[in-house]
């Protein structure tokens, strides 16, 4: 796994202290965004292409796909997502770390899709730009553990478990679709969906 490329921009309001961080993720780019990109969201698009011929995805309860596509992994991979998972974590505390101000998350087709699980995940903000769903792959991501769901619901009184972050996707993640773009196709998208036209040439309207 490469780790993502990010860029940071701090927008500052000195009059009253209300600054802003937005971390970008990189988008693919190259052969090795594009592996990072193929082991990531493989499982779920071989799922989505066999519902053409077979609607596996209609048949079964979300839980039981979610399951299924947190077990099929590449031999040997299953470490090497949570170290991705664990380091990029690790790395975004470590940028907003004594930070005072908004932290938003950004980033375009699978930097969109890092930047929200990793806002899932955190607790932050994100507006991401033709990102591929998470919505079927939270269990794999680590954002969603129902075991954990479960234990919460039985005393909803205690702190929310640390990788319960649908609700926060649901909330607080924005992603821009564009028309007949495929990438945000793949999975689904768990927060809100602005969708806008994508055009070749600017029009009128």
């Amino acid at each position: 796994f490469s780790f993502p490329r990010t860029v940071v921009f701090d927008f500052l309001h000195p009059g009253d202290g209300n600054h802003t961080r937005i971390i970008s993720y990189k988008g693919t780019s190259g052969p090795r965004d594009a592996n990072v990109d193929m082991i990531l969201w493989s499982t779920i698009k071989v799922f989505q292409w066999l519902s053409t011929v077979i609607p596996v995805l209609n048949m079964m309860h979300t839980d039981q796909i979610q399951w299924m596509i947190t077990r099929a992994h590449i031999p040997g991979q299953v470490g090497a997502e949570e170290l991705f998972w664990n380091k990029t974590i690790t790395r975004l505390k470590d940028k907003i770390e004594g930070w005072q101000g908004h932290v938003v998350l950004t980033g375009h087709s699978l930097g969109g899709g890092i930047a929200q699980v990793l806002a899932a995940r955190a607790g932050l903000r994100a507006m991401v730009f033709s990102p591929p769903g998470i919505g079927y792959s939270v269990d794999r991501f680590g954002v969603y553990k129902k075991h954990s769901w479960d234990r919460w619901m039985m005393s909803p009184t205690s702190s929310a478990p640390d990788n319960f972050g649908v609700q926060y996707a649901k909330r607080v993640v924005t992603a821009i679709v564009p028309d007949f773009d495929l990438v945000p196709r793949v999975d689904f998208q768990l927060g809100q969906v602005q969708n806008i036209e994508c055009r070749l040439k600017p029009g009128p309207g």
